[in-house]
């Protein structure tokens, strides 16, 4: 059983990403940051990638498909945990066939709250793990907390935008497809938030001993 976290940026699918996979046994991939990864590359498609990414603008679906392809074929007999995967209604017309059937958790959170949280973040650079507000130093690498190069209000109002009128549109469509879609209620606390997800996700992923 795959599972597809979404939502607006800085909606908490991230925090609870992590939740997700120190309960469940699950691959994880996330969006964002494998492409990341891809545009590190020197080749004229990774810079075109880096370019877009930059600018806060939705990635060529044929560079999402290559990624998730090369990770389906490493993690083919595990269930996995997809982060912001799916984007766009092009995205979803080509991904589906590949991915199947998924169960669907919508983070919903209201578009300030998203902002105030998202100006306040940070990554670590090497791993490229993401931190909230307050955090210099990654506590497990001791690395020097930097911001994104696209964590800018422009980028930011940018990348929330297409979220409403690109990605929250697809919801119905997937309920329409038999995919299960729960929504949560992501301005409340990380714990009450993962007790939401626990209420969905234990009678799916949890075996017997």
């Amino acid at each position: 059983m795959n599972i597809l976290l979404t939502g607006i940026q800085w909606s908490g699918k991230g925090t609870q990403a992590s939740r997700i996979l120190e309960r469940y046994d699950l691959a994880f991939f996330e969006t964002g940051a494998a492409l990341r990864r891809f545009a590190e590359g020197s080749s004229d498609r990774a810079r075109e990638t880096r370019e877009i990414l930059n600018a806060g603008k939705l990635v060529p679906t044929d560079v999402v498909v290559t990624v998730l392809q090369e990770f389906l074929h490493v993690h083919q007999w595990k269930s996995a945990l997809f982060d912001s995967l799916i984007r766009s209604a092009e995205q979803d017309e080509k991904i589906w066939p590949v991915i199947g059937h998924m169960t669907v958790l919508f983070f919903d959170i209201d578009e300030e709250t998203a902002i105030t949280r998202l100006l306040g973040r940070k990554i670590d650079p090497v791993t490229k793990e993401v931190f909230g507000p307050g955090i210099e130093t990654n506590p497990k690498t001791g690395n020097t907390l930097i911001t994104r190069d696209d964590d800018t209000p422009e980028a930011i109002r940018n990348r929330i935008e297409w979220s409403k009128r690109d990605t929250l549109p697809l919801l119905d469509g997937w309920r329409a497809r038999g995919w299960d879609v729960h929504t949560v209620d992501a301005s409340r606390t990380p714990d009450e938030v993962f007790d939401t997800v626990r209420a969905v996700l234990d009678p799916i992923l949890m075996r017997d001993d």
